[in-house]
């Protein structure tokens, strides 16, 4: 399957499971208060995906919905490409190296100084399932080799679990509009495999540090 498409199904997935969870806080239609928004992603690897990569770009779009005047439930799904090794740690720092996940989780906001005023301190936790592909290019590691490279290449994609903590505030800007931002400890419990004649060692558990920058904007339905 293509990863536009996982993509899509990751989207629909969250809809519909948002969807009947707030059909069944307001079984009678009721009025609820919602918020839809998106948020860019800066990603800091570290442990020992930090051996393999350089920070890298994402992008997260959410639906959340307030339950109490300080919980916010949030679908999101979320996209992440780390397409630059780190040539000042990799033994071979022309190895040619990727890794791409796509997730989609529910994420818990709470609000502990309330929502009622400009700035909206919060904490937050959620889980997340990802569909990760890893690429680690082909090399050359003996110079009597005379045709093609003495290590093949190897694709590696499965799914996994990844949790993540963190913090952050909304700042209102203006009527139902607030530009959110958060910083957040993130683990993918995965393992991307070891290459012993490249000197290319195990990464087990893909850990970040990512803060994201976004908006969002707040409704009633």
């Amino acid at each position: 399957m293509k990863r536009s498409s996982i993509f899509i199904l990751f989207s629909m997935m969250i809809g519909t499971a948002f969807a009947l969870y707030a059909q069944a806080e307001n079984p009678s239609g009721g009025v609820g208060t919602y918020n839809i928004g998106v948020r860019g992603v800066y990603a800091v690897p570290i442990g020992s995906l930090s051996d393999v990569f350089t920070p890298a770009e994402g992008i997260q779009v959410f639906l959340g919905q307030k339950t109490e005047d300080d919980l916010v439930w949030e679908g999101v799904v979320e996209a992440l490409t780390y397409s630059k090794g780190n040539t000042s740690r990799l033994y071979f720092p022309d190895l040619k190296v990727k890794l791409s996940l796509l997730g989609a989780g529910a994420q818990l906001h709470y609000y502990f100084a309330g929502t009622s005023q400009m700035v909206q301190p919060f904490v937050s936790g959620g889980a997340v399932l990802y569909r990760w592909f890893s690429t680690r290019g082909e090399h050359l590691t003996d110079s009597t080799v005379t045709v093609g490279a003495d290590v093949p290449a190897l694709d590696q994609n499965d799914w996994s679990f990844g949790f993540n903590a963190g913090v952050g505030a909304d700042i209102v800007v203006m009527n139902d509009f607030a530009v959110t931002a958060s910083v957040r400890y993130d683990l993918v419990v995965a393992e991307m495999w070891p290459a012993l004649a490249l000197h290319f060692e195990n990464v087990s558990g893909f850990q970040s540090l990512q803060a994201a920058v976004g908006l969002k904007y707040e409704f009633e339905f």
